[in-house]
C-alpha cells in the first residue's frame, strides 16, 4: 500500500498574496510624504542597457539643472540634488499643496564596468537623461563564425 504524502494549504497558494503589493504602497506612501514635508527623497528611476552604454533615466519634476550633481565612482552612479519650495506669497490662501520638495539622492551600480569619460547627463521636461559608455571590455559584440575547410 502506497501513501503519497500533499502538501496541506488551508488558505491557497499563500496566506497573504497581497502582500508584496501592500508593502510596495506603503513604501511608496512615505516617499512621497518625505518628499512633500522637504525631507530626502528617491526619484523614480529606469536603467536601460545598450549595446555599447547604460541610459539611466530618472523623474524629476521642477528641478533646475543647476541644481542635479552627477557623480561616477567605479561603476557607482549616484544621483543627488535638491528641489527647491517655490515661495509663496503671503496674500495667497492655498488649500491644498501636495508638491514636493527637499534633498533627493539615487546611488545604483551599474551592471559592468564603464568608461569614467564618456558620461552625458542632460535634462529635459522633467525627465533627467544620464547615459554612461560601456567599458570596451565590457561591450557585446557578435563573432563571425568562419567556416574552416577540409
Amino acid at each position: 500500500m502506497s501513501h503519497q504524502l500533499t502538501e496541506w494549504r488551508p488558505f491557497g497558494r499563500t496566506l497573504f498574496p497581497e502582500l508584496p503589493q501592500l508593502f510596495n504602497e506603503f513604501n511608496e506612501m512615505f516617499r512621497r510624504e518625505a518628499g512633500r514635508n522637504g525631507e530626502s527623497w528617491s526619484p523614480r528611476v529606469e536603467l536601460i542597457e545598450k549595446p555599447d552604454a547604460y541610459e539611466v533615466k530618472a523623474e524629476l519634476p521642477g528641478c533646475k539643472a543647476a541644481d542635479i550633481k552627477v557623480n561616477l565612482t567605479g561603476n557607482t552612479l549616484s544621483i543627488h540634488g535638491e528641489k527647491r519650495q517655490e515661495e509663496r506669497r503671503s496674500e495667497e490662501n492655498v488649500h491644498i499643496y501636495e508638491r514636493s520638495h527637499g534633498v533627493f539622492h539615487r546611488s545604483f551600480t551599474l551592471p559592468s564596468a564603464v568608461e569614467a569619460d564618456g558620461v552625458k547627463a542632460e535634462t529635459q521636461d522633467g525627465i533627467l537623461t544620464v547615459k554612461v559608455k560601456k567599458a570596451e571590455k565590457a561591450k557585446s559584440r557578435e563573432i563571425k563564425v568562419e567556416a574552416k575547410s577540409k
